[in-house]
């Protein structure tokens, strides 16, 4: 069953500011979403526990450093 993904409009001005990498990286994981909205490694978000609220990672922190670094020597080279 595939769930509907909305995206509001602040949250689509922020997944615009990061580099290409990171953005492609977010699209990705949101196609996920639309299949498993709930994922292993989900965490919920104690602050918002009482609307349901989960997080899930899209990539490691190293691994985004690295698809940068990984761009800026294609396209500085």
């Amino acid at each position: 069953m595939a769930y509907e993904i909305r995206i509001a409009p602040a949250a689509e001005r922020a997944i615009g500011k990061p580099a290409p990498p990171v953005q492609v990286a977010v699209l990705d994981k949101l196609e996920e979403l639309a299949e498993d909205p709930r994922p292993a490694g989900c965490e919920k978000v104690k602050e918002l526990a009482q609307y349901g609220v989960f997080r899930v990672k899209v990539a490691d922190r190293k691994e985004i450093y690295q698809r940068l670094a990984d761009l800026k020597r294609l396209l500085f080279a």
